[in-house]
């Protein structure tokens, strides 16, 4: 891994109305938007459901959570016309609605073969790195979940990404499904790319968005100098590091989400030798 100059730096997290739920919203020529009814800590406003225009019916990009009403207006948005839909990650609010969606229009499921999404279906077609669906090439992002991908439309450089960056907050790297080290290599990716419009998996569009992902990569960077830091003092546990390097988190899920990331911070370290694991949940610094 390239490891950038570690600096401080304040990120621009955007933030945007509640949208409209249920209704079809052009972003980019060819790119339409509708917006889940699932708001939660975790998702913003909900989730994001692309539809871009492809011969023979639009690619719909994350059908998003099993809800009868978002799939319903997918499919009077596109007129059941849906050439192929693509499912960036396993997780239920990007892939629940996949089968309702394919069983309103036919269209074929393009996602990972491997877990979470094999867990949950089967895809039609398996996604692989620098595969290409129509005018979109898909990317291998793993970090946010193993399973990941982000789709590129290189003629005029938009970026779907999922949930490997958001706009409106840093993503969640979770031990369970993810992996700290991948995730950090796939920021290094997107940061040696040109795309010029990002279209996150939840939250509003980022224009330019290199420095953003700049931005994300040293967020990462110095959260794993905050846990060496901690470290010095002695052995932690998972709750004496949440509150030393998350202490403005008040909301239980949000604690929670900050312990998953630094569990997976804590893995990739003692993956690289730098940290010990002296017992369940209680680190320590290597010598």
């Amino acid at each position: 891994m390239t490891h950038h100059k570690k600096k401080s730096r304040t990120i621009d997290f955007l933030h945007e109305e509640v949208p409209e739920y249920g209704s079809p919203v052009t972003v980019l020529d060819g790119v339409r938007r509708i917006v889940a009814r699932n708001p939660s800590v975790m998702t913003y406003h909900g989730t994001n459901t692309f539809l871009v225009e492809a011969a023979g019916g639009d690619i719909v990009i994350d059908p998003g959570p099993d809800i009868e009403a978002h799939v319903d207006a997918i499919v009077s948005a596109t007129q059941g016309k849906v050439s192929a839909i693509l499912v960036s990650h396993g997780h239920g609010d990007h892939v629940g609605a996949a089968k309702r969606l394919q069983e309103e229009t036919g269209a074929p499921i393009h996602a990972a073969s491997l877990p979470p999404v094999a867990n949950t279906l089967t895809p039609d077609l398996p996604l692989s790195d620098g595969g290409r669906i129509g005018d979109l090439s898909v990317i291998a992002t793993p970090g946010h979940t193993r399973d990941h991908f982000c789709f590129a439309r290189l003629d005029d450089g938009l970026l779907f990404s999922g949930d490997h960056v958001l706009t409106w907050s840093s993503s969640i790297v979770s031990p369970t499904h993810g992996d700290m080290h991948d995730y950090m290599r796939s920021l290094e990716l997107l940061i040696a790319r040109d795309e010029t419009h990002l279209l996150p998996g939840h939250g509003p569009m980022k224009v330019e968005p290199r420095a953003y992902y700049e931005g994300l990569l040293n967020l990462r960077q110095r959260r794993e100098d905050a846990v060496l830091a901690a470290l010095l003092k002695g052995p932690q546990t998972l709750p004496q590091l949440v509150r030393r390097i998350y202490p403005h988190q008040t909301h239980e899920k949000a604690i929670w989400a900050a312990g998953q990331n630094l569990v997976a911070h804590l893995s990739k370290l003692v993956a690289e030798g730098r940290v010990g694991e002296k017992e369940h949940q209680v680190w320590h610094l290597l010598e």
